[in-house]
Parts: C-alpha cells; sequence; structure tokens
C-alpha cells in the first residue's frame, strides 16, 4: 500500500485519481511540503511527491508552470531530488508506487548520480554566419565526453571550440555537462549545463564571471537549479505519460514555458540555493 501525507483534512484523494509528479525523493527523509495539495507517495527505498488532478484539456497557466517551478526547488534545497519537467502524470497513487518499485533500479542509480548536485548554465549567444567568435582552446575537454561526442553534429564546429574553452575555465567545478544550440534572432544560442555540488556552487559562479566574453558573444549565468538537464532516462524509460498541451524548453531548467528564465541582466548576488536566477556576464 502506498504511503501518503496529507497537509490539510480538506484535501480528499481518491486512489483512482491521475497524479501530477513533481519530483523523486528519498523516501524517509520529506520535509514538510507547504502545499496541502500535495502527497508523497512511497515505492521501496523512494517517493514521489505529487499533486492530484483532475482531467482537463486546459493548458495550465503560468502562475501554475512558475508554482510547480518553485515548488521543486523548495523541495531540491533541502535535500536530492531526481525531477521532472511539468506535465508527467500517473493513473493513480498505486501505479506510482507500483512505478517507484518496478524502476527502481533506473532511480536508485540516477538517485545515487544526482546525490547533493545542482545544475547551473552557462548560455552564450553567439552572432550567426561568419561573425561568429573564433577559440583555441587550451586543453582537452574531460569531463562528459562520451555524451558531448554524441552532440557534435548538432553544433557547428566554433560552437564545439567555444563550449570546450568555457568548460576548460570551470573544468573543477562540475563532474557532468549537456550541451544544446538552436537559432536565435540575432543569431545562434549555445545553451551549456553543468551537473554542480551543491557546496561548489559558489565557486563556480566565482570562475565563471572571470570568463571575458569573446569579441561578438554575449554570455549569461544561471542557476542554482535543481539537476533537470541531467535527470531525463526519456518519458518511455520513465514510464510516465505526458500532458501533450505542455511544450517542453529544453533552454528552461524547470521545462516550463514561461518567462521565468528570460536571463535578462541583473544586479546583485546570485540567490540562495534552490531558488535559481540568472546574470549577465
Amino acid at each position: 500500500m502506498a504511503a501518503l501525507q496529507f497537509r490539510s483534512r480538506f484535501v480528499v484523494v481518491r486512489d483512482s485519481m491521475k497524479c501530477l509528479l513533481y519530483c523523486i525523493i528519498e523516501h524517509g527523509l520529506v520535509e514538510p511540503l507547504a502545499e496541502p495539495e500535495l502527497c508523497v507517495v512511497a515505492g521501496g527505498a523512494l517517493a514521489a511527491v505529487a499533486r492530484p488532478i483532475e482531467e482537463s484539456s486546459v493548458a495550465p497557466s503560468v502562475s501554475s508552470l512558475l508554482a510547480f517551478a518553485k515548488t521543486v526547488e523548495k523541495i531540491h534545497a533541502g535535500q536530492t531530488v531526481i525531477p521532472l519537467r511539468y506535465g508527467c502524470t500517473v493513473e493513480s497513487k498505486a501505479a506510482i508506487s507500483g512505478l517507484l518499485r518496478k524502476r527502481r533500479r533506473e532511480y536508485g542509480a540516477m538517485f545515487e548520480r544526482l546525490d547533493g548536485m545542482a545544475e547551473m548554465g552557462i548560455r552564450v549567444l553567439c552572432p550567426d554566419g561568419e561573425g561568429r567568435p573564433e577559440f583555441t582552446s587550451a586543453s582537452p575537454m574531460s569531463a562528459g565526453s562520451a555524451y558531448l561526442a554524441g552532440l557534435r553534429n548538432r553544433l557547428a564546429p566554433q560552437e564545439n571550440q567555444l563550449a570546450g574553452w568555457i568548460g576548460d575555465q570551470l573544468s573543477s567545478c562540475f563532474s557532468e555537462q549537456r550541451r544544446d544550440s538552436a537559432k536565435a534572432a540575432q543569431g545562434r544560442l549555445l545553451s551549456l549545463y553543468f551537473l554542480t555540488p551543491k557546496t561548489d556552487v559558489q565557486r563556480f559562479q566565482d570562475k565563471a564571471r572571470q570568463i571575458a566574453a569573446p569579441d561578438g558573444a554575449k554570455l549569461l549565468l544561471s542557476g542554482p537549479w535543481p539537476p533537470y538537464n541531467f535527470a531525463s532516462l526519456g518519458d518511455e524509460a520513465l514510464g510516465i505519460a505526458s500532458m501533450e498541451s505542455v511544450p517542453y524548453r529544453h533552454d528552461n531548467p524547470s521545462g516550463c514555458s514561461t518567462n521565468s528564465d528570460k536571463g535578462q541582466a541583473v544586479t546583485g548576488a546570485h540567490g540562495a540555493l534552490g531558488s535559481g536566477s540568472s546574470r549577465a556576464l
């Protein structure tokens, strides 16, 4: 029987109700949940933070997406999580418990990998065409090389050079790296994601601020975030359905199509752990 914890006597949850998943956590290390609608469903050594939902074809509001992201950030601030993007659903409480038991090896291995980790991001706006900056990497890339090798065909040579050069400056501050590139209004947007120990976030930020943007490029630092870009096994492997009405934004760590991570230039210090922020470098 799934173990549930409720924070309000007004929450009535039927066993057959579909649930929206927020994240997967270690069973027994449950922090108090501020939102009364949330429940914790256990399955073996792990548990899932979820919210029962009614069937609806209406797309969620921006405020709902932001609230979802903030909830995951708050939980991540106090413990290790496997964060899930908005729209991941399971048919019932019993199905959640069964899923956690069935996928215990995949989730357990991922949980160990993400233990004590946060995600930091650097986004680089490069001018398009011949104006792209050229770089010479001081040393070969060392972190995440196996994963990155599979992405090289998706990035232009100059973008790979730039990503490697930035990674070299931060090599002692992260254990894994992800890359992605997309067309932007003013050129190409290169998104770099770094899996960083929470204890090294400040050191990562300090080192990142020392990176000089090459001519023609603009750099933006963001984080710390829950490690969304290092938690995906794919919906098929997760055994989780997704709401088709909510598109996934790979450049937004919460997976929400909102304006919360546009990356405007800001002043002052970065937010505390669990409350990610963005800053121009």
